[in-house]
C-alpha cells in the first residue's frame, strides 16, 4: 500500500464497512474512459465476491477496445433501465462531479434523500468533495491507483481479474507511462499488480493498438490544422463537430492529446489541448 494518511485509511475502512452492509449498490463513473471503467469493474468484481447486489452504469456504450475487461458486458447504458430510488448506495468513481458522470438529473429526481448514501472516490482536482463519504487524492495518477490502496487497506485479495481492471486504469491515465500523471505511485502500484499474472499484452494492445482507419483519418484532419504559436511557444489544434460528422467516430479521439506529447523537446507540452 502507498503511504496514506490516517484519515484516508479510516475513510477507506468506513467505505468498506458500509458497502458490506449495503443492500444494493449503483456503481458509475464518467463514460468512455479506461480509468473510469477499470474503477467501476474492479469494485463490481469485489462486490460480487462478497455477495453484495450491484448495477454498473455508464452514460455511453463501453468502447469495443475495453470489452476484454471482466464484467464489461454487464454495464448498463440505458438510463431508463435503472432507477436510483431502488439503491441504498451510490458509488461514484473517477468523476469530478455528478454532471461528469451524467447522473445529475437522475440524482435530483430519483434519490431517496437520507436513505441513500453517496460515496465519492476520485483523483480529479475539480472534485467538489460531494457525497456523504468522499476520498479525493489529486496527487494520485488515477482512481484505480486509489482503489488499489482501498483493497490493500481492507485486506481484500486482488485477483488477476481485479488487477487487470486496475492496471488498465493506471496505464490509460498515464498514457502507458508517457504523460505527466506518471509518478512513483503509478510505477510501484503497476509493478505489484503485475505479480498477479494478469495478461499485460492484452491490456497494452487494447490501449495502444486500437486505432481504426476512420480514427486515423480524423486525426489527420485535425493535425492538418496544427499551428505553432511562436510567441508562447506552444502548438495547438482543434477538433470540430464537422470532423466527427465526416468520419463518424468518437472513440479514441481524445487520445490525440497524448499523441501530441510526442513533440520534440522545446515545445510546451502543457500547452497541447
Amino acid at each position: 500500500m502507498n503511504l496514506l494518511s490516517m484519515d484516508t485509511v479510516a475513510k477507506y475502512k468506513q467505505i468498506h464497512a458500509h458497502l458490506l452492509e449495503a443492500e444494493s449498490v449503483f456503481i458509475t463513473a464518467h463514460p468512455r474512459c479506461g480509468d473510469a471503467l477499470g474503477s467501476t469493474l474492479s469494485m463490481a468484481l469485489w462486490l460480487d465476491s462478497v455477495g453484495v447486489s450491484y448495477t454498473i452504469f455508464s452514460a455511453e456504450d463501453v468502447p469495443e477496445e475495453f470489452m476484454y475487461l471482466p464484467k464489461a458486458h454487464e454495464v448498463v447504458c440505458d438510463p431508463s433501465a435503472v432507477h436510483l430510488s431502488e439503491f441504498d448506495t451510490l458509488l461514484v468513481l473517477d468523476s469530478g462531479d455528478l454532471r461528469h458522470a451524467r447522473i445529475h438529473d437522475k440524482v435530483a429526481n430519483e434519490v431517496r434523500g437520507s436513505q441513500t448514501t453517496m460515496v465519492n472516490i476520485d483523483h480529479h482536482i475539480t472534485n467538489s468533495l460531494y457525497g456523504d463519504i468522499a476520498v479525493v487524492n489529486t496527487a494520485a495518477p488515477s482512481t484505480t491507483c486509489m482503489l488499489y490502496d482501498f483493497f490493500v487497506a481492507n485486506n481484500i485479495a486482488i485477483t488477476k481479474e481485479i488487477a487487470t481492471c486496475l492496471l488498465t486504469g493506471i496505464l490509460y491515465d498515464t498514457g502507458i507511462f508517457t504523460n505527466g500523471a506518471t509518478n512513483q505511485n503509478a510505477l510501484a502500484t503497476s509493478a505489484k499488480l503485475l505479480s498477479s499474472g494478469l495478461p499485460l499484452n492484452t491490456v497494452v494492445d487494447a490501449l495502444a493498438k486500437n486505432k481504426t482507419i476512420d480514427l486515423l483519418r480524423l486525426w489527420g484532419q485535425v493535425l492538418s490544422r496544427l499551428e505553432h504559436n511562436e510567441k508562447f511557444h506552444i502548438v495547438h489544434t482543434g477538433m470540430m463537430l464537422a470532423d466527427f460528422e465526416q468520419f463518424g467516430t468518437l472513440a479514441g479521439a481524445g487520445e490525440l492529446a497524448n499523441f501530441l506529447n510526442n513533440l520534440s523537446e522545446g515545445y510546451d507540452h502543457e500547452g497541447v489541448r
